[in-house]
């Protein structure tokens, strides 16, 4: 079929939040892997804070390209604010090179727009959709994770000089819910833009999440809750620390040292590792862990992961959204 054709026969249509399993065949085929059976509607549609605002491009009733954003709860100087956050830049490879990401892209945001006239987007991008993102959508590129990371070995060689707290962990199951006290008692930092960690938010973003095999625990000293984290517990011999939270910020150097080892020991990994952190003083605790970059310049643990952000205002809430220094995110974050 010519494609001119093809491209007058396309249509272009908001996404419907009915039958999300038609996206299936298209993220297979964009991603090399089959997702996860509910996926699309635990993303979409039990997301606590709202569900997808999206479009999507069919050809004679196929979805081809697909293309939207979440809307999330964030803390803004300590205030609920939704930030939206874009996922799943999907475009069929028979079908790529037409503009449809970008065309898809400026439709979201113009109805997005909409319906939060002051809107914040967040992205964690890949290296298919960065370009589009950068370079067409005029996204902005302000801050690149690094890895941190620690051998095992290494780790236990420090633990032996430097003894770690007796905490005791508690894995939490199910649901979310009986973190709601610690939630609600700990002193948060609130001058940055960051995630609002709620027991709604881990339940959906940990707990119930089908990509990803993730652990949420709790941990307490003396019988009184320190903090929570949320680490992965797979079959990679490799664990990922997503969140670390305390109730206390002046004890998080101790406190992650005694998280790191429960890490070790609960999934036996070989190697924890995690981004290095955007509030220093979290990143300052991860080195006196034991947690450190790569120091070579190359091999596997040289890491780049860029975070995107898009704003039409030049203020968000009295903060630039185009400055890192702006945000305290974590990898729980992305989706």
């Amino acid at each position: 079929m010519p494609d001119d054709q093809i491209q007058r026969e396309l249509v272009f249509q908001q996404s419907s939040l009915d039958g999300m399993d038609r996206l299936a065949d298209l993220y297979g085929k964009c991603f090399n892997v089959a997702p996860p059976a509910n996926y699309f509607n635990w993303k979409y549609r039990d997301n606590p804070a709202g569900t997808l605002l999206g479009f999507e491009a069919t050809h004679h009733g196929k979805v081809v390209a697909s293309y939207g954003v979440i809307p999330e709860f964030y803390l803004v100087n300590g205030k609920q604010r939704v930030v939206w956050q874009s996922m799943d830049t999907m475009t069929d490879p028979a079908y790529q090179r037409r503009g449809l990401f970008i065309s898809l892209a400026n439709m979201t945001f113009d109805h997005l727009e909409t319906v939060d006239s002051d809107f914040l987007l967040v992205g964690i991008p890949g290296d298919a959709s960065y370009p589009g993102f950068t370079k067409k959508l005029g996204w902005s590129d302000i801050h690149q994770f690094r890895l941190m990371f620690q051998d095992r070995r290494a780790f236990m060689a420090l633990s032996a000089i430097r003894p770690t707290p007796k905490l005791t962990f508690r894995q939490v199951s199910g649901s979310a819910d009986s973190l709601a006290d610690y939630l609600r008692s700990r002193i948060g930092q609130s001058d940055h833009i960051q995630n609002e960690i709620t027991s709604e938010f881990l339940t959906w973003r940990v707990l119930n999440n089908p990509m990803r095999k993730l652990e949420l625990v709790e941990f307490s000293e003396s019988g009184i809750p320190k903090g929570i984290a949320v680490f992965s517990n797979d079959a990679s011999g490799k664990s990922f620390i997503f969140l670390l939270d305390v109730a206390e910020p002046d004890q998080l150097n101790r406190l992650t040292r005694a998280l790191v080892k429960h890490v070790y020991k609960r999934t036996g990994a070989s190697v924890v590792s995690t981004w290095e952190p955007m509030d220093p003083r979290l990143r300052l605790a991860y080195m006196r862990a034991g947690l450190m970059l790569n120091p070579t310049g190359k091999g596997p643990m040289l890491f780049r992961q860029p975070l995107i952000v898009y704003s039409r205002k030049k203020s968000f809430e009295g903060f630039t959204p185009t400055s890192a220094a702006s945000y305290r995110l974590q990898p729980v974050m992305q989706d």
